[in-house]
């Protein structure tokens, strides 16, 4: 996946390259049902992040990515400005496999492969989030969430993935 995220994906401008972030080809490359990101500030987690659900979406027809932060603006800023951008940037994945006709707003997008990308948020109460069907959830601030009440049931919409429900923290 490492070698797809960099043929396909643009950022500001240019190819989206792991050259920076070396030791992230390992979570690309790897086959990991639960990955938890614990890293300094400012070493690319949202992007990771948002770079697995384009490219995995690009890569996997009817894939369902489904994103969680705590509220609701932190939700509408990754839409925007991470996956959004990454979209807008890559001429293959905005050209081949966005349609005019098919959603593409904050909370959804989805694309000519039958691929979905639901965002929600939740920091104590699951609800809002339940009824949609994913591949893998992205929590995206994890520690601003109340664990055991919100991430439990928002990986509860990952029960009849043919992936097995896919986790990154």
């Amino acid at each position: 996946m490492s070698d797809l995220a960099e043929k396909i994906l643009w950022w500001e401008g240019k190819p989206f390259s792991l050259e920076q972030y070396v030791m992230h080809r390992a979570l690309y490359d790897g086959r990991y049902r639960k990955v938890l990101l614990k890293w300094a500030r400012q070493t690319a987690k949202s992007m990771t992040l948002a770079a697995f659900m384009v490219t995995e979406s690009f890569a996997i027809d009817a894939f369902r990515s489904y994103y969680c932060s705590p509220s609701q603006e932190q939700t509408r800023r990754f839409s925007h400005t991470r996956v959004g951008k990454f979209i807008n940037y890559s001429k293959i994945v905005k050209t081949r496999f966005l349609d005019p006709s098919t959603a593409n707003g904050v909370f959804l997008r989805l694309f000519r492969n039958g691929a979905e990308q639901a965002f929600t948020y939740a920091d104590d109460d699951p609800d809002r989030a339940r009824g949609f069907s994913a591949d893998r959830c992205l929590f995206d601030e994890i520690q601003d969430l109340m664990y055991d009440t919100v991430v439990p049931v928002i990986e509860a919409c990952m029960d009849n993935s043919k992936y097995g429900g896919l986790s990154i923290y």
